[in-house]
């Protein structure tokens, strides 16, 4: 057999097997992954009463991500699917796995929520207890996600929750400087209103202001906005600002409260 014909009989091979489950491959309880996936409501509830394990995580051939039902259906907007999946958590006690939950690349469920703008399931899972001001492995916050994604209805919901505003990535990047990096006016007056940092300085020496100058309209109006609140420009101010990637474990026989998940 040519070389061409072993390509083409792979292809078919791993074409079926994805076909047949195309984001399980070789995992026996992946269904709840699915299900979760497609927001069907009533296949979780039989997979759960089956025993399917909800904190599972997604590893698979095609997309290795590692994430757990609860996120996958946060990524997608699944509301009544997270909600059943938050519920057989605490029946199982598993809610503490299920909120520090992470996947290969640190994201967590409130993370995709945030970047999705799904605000309903960040609400709930909020209400659950979701850390607010961990990291990924990039150490982005789900506040610098909804920033960097424009999410305004998303940011408010996290400032209103206590989520920690002058938290830096890797890179030194507020959520102020994402706003200001990525034109998101809107998100950088309600962070500015909500007495973000502005004097912060990234690892390149950056301010918020300074990321806004490169555009001579936006730095106008970020200008305006200032106007509006009436707060002077602020000067660089060079700080040091630890990047929190770990959640604080909880004490024993008690949780960590949200707005305070930071040492």
């Amino acid at each position: 057999m040519s070389v061409r014909s072993w390509v083409v009989a792979l292809f078919f091979l791993f074409g079926s097997l994805a076909a047949a489950d195309e984001r399980c491959f070789g995992c026996k309880d992946q269904p709840i992954i699915i299900a979760s996936y497609d927001g069907k409501l009533e296949a979780v509830k039989e997979l759960i009463k089956k025993g399917a394990d909800i904190n599972l995580p997604d590893w698979n051939l095609f997309d290795p991500s590692g994430s757990c039902p609860l996120a996958v259906a946060a990524s997608q907007g699944h509301l009544e699917v997270a909600k059943e999946l938050l519920k057989a958590g605490t029946q199982q006690g598993k809610q503490g796995e299920m909120r520090e939950w992470r996947d290969d690349k640190g994201l967590t469920a409130l993370m995709e929520a945030a970047r999705g703008g799904h605000l309903e399931i960040l609400q709930v899972l909020i209400k659950a207890g979701a850390f607010l001001n961990v990291a990924d492995k990039d150490g982005l916050t789900a506040m610098m996600w909804a920033t960097k994604w424009g999410r305004l209805e998303i940011v408010l919901e996290l400032i209103s929750a206590g989520a920690q505003l002058n938290l830096s990535d890797n890179h030194g990047l507020t959520a102020a400087m994402w706003a200001a990096r990525d034109h998101r006016l809107e998100i950088f007056k309600a962070l500015i209103i909500a007495e973000s940092q502005l004097n912060l300085v990234d690892n390149d020496g950056r301010t918020a202001a300074m990321w806004a100058a490169g555009d001579e309209v936006f730095a106008e109006e970020i200008r305006k906005v200032f106007d509006d609140v009436k707060a002077p420009m602020p000067t660089p101010a060079p700080t040091p600002r630890p990047m929190f990637l770990e959640p604080r474990t909880p004490s024993p026989g008690g949780s960590t409260p949200h707005n305070d998940d930071l040492p």
